[in-house]
């Protein structure tokens, strides 16, 4: 496939080569006694109308290509590929698509049902008050833009990711939600009342305002280095062979990658949030 996209080889013979190979593909996991689902990763999809040759003809040739396989496959990825194969998986393992749900009441302040969750140390008014809340699980986000992009196409929000506050018995009039001492936004008391999923971090387009977004934030940081430390390995081994010190820069790079992995695992472990339901002009 490198060799198509650079030019090299972007010809019937080969076109053919490809399809035969994902024809066998699919045969072979169709056939089975279990059969096997197959999901096709083409190669990244680029714009332009059909036929076009300009400005660059072998994106073209594979585009083409790629839609060829998928008449010989059962999925097919877009521009969100990774994202919606991710889904995908997800739906089939039958997850509930509540990672977590908190009910208060406000009159007075106290914990009234949770769900993957452990509220304590209510305190306050009724139009003021705070709680721990320590879930067992949190909502996964994705960086910047992403009400503009992934969630509008794949419904991540609805369908796997509903992170629930419910806040009954609250006076009329519109409250801000607070945690961590950072303001999510603000809703009105029945709005609380019917209950709203806070999961998404969509209240800044820029920054996560939630610690849920952040840990995703963070997340995805280490696994892009993670990712990267495995380039690299493949890198040395194929070009650093004669270097006596393979052997130990391999087992460096082996430590790096375990401890990223902890330090991921410490940062999705959920903790005790603070927040707080209080009244606003």
């Amino acid at each position: 496939m490198n060799d198509i996209a650079w030019g090299l080889h972007a010809d019937a013979a080969h076109r053919q080569a490809f399809l035969d190979g994902i024809g066998d593909i699919v045969v072979a996991c169709r056939d089975r006694a279990t059969p096997v689902r197959v999901i096709l990763n083409s190669y990244p999809l680029t714009n332009g109308a059909p036929g076009q040759t300009e400005p660059n003809p072998t994106q073209q040739f594979l585009q083409a290509m790629s839609l060829d396989a998928f008449a010989l496959a059962t999925g097919h990825l877009s521009s969100f590929g990774h994202q919606l194969w991710a889904y995908a998986m997800l739906k089939n393992f039958d997850l509930s698509p509540i990672v977590s749900s908190a009910t208060v009441g406000a009159t007075p302040p106290r914990a009234v049902a949770a769900d993957n969750a452990v509220i304590s140390a209510v305190s306050g008014a009724p139009t003021d008050f705070s709680f721990t809340r320590k879930d067992g699980a949190l909502p996964i986000n994705f960086g910047a833009f992403q009400l503009a992009s992934l969630l509008t196409w794949v419904p991540y929000s609805a369908q796997l990711n509903q992170y629930v506050l419910r806040v009954l018995e609250l006076p009329a009039g519109t409250y801000a939600v607070d945690v961590d001492g950072r303001t999510l936004r603000t809703w009105t008391a029945a709005q609380l009342g019917a209950g709203v999923n806070i999961g998404p971090d969509i209240f800044d387009p820029w920054w996560p305002r939630s610690p849920w977004g952040a840990k995703s934030l963070a997340l995805t940081g280490m696994t892009d280095a993670r990712h990267e430390l495995h380039v690299q390995r493949g890198l040395a081994q194929g070009f650093l062979a004669a270097d006596p010190k393979l052997g130990t820069i391999g087992s460096q790079l082996n430590t790096i990658n375990q401890r990223i992995i902890a330090v991921q695992r410490a940062v999705a472990t959920p903790y005790g949030m603070r927040f707080t339901v209080r009244q606003v002009p």
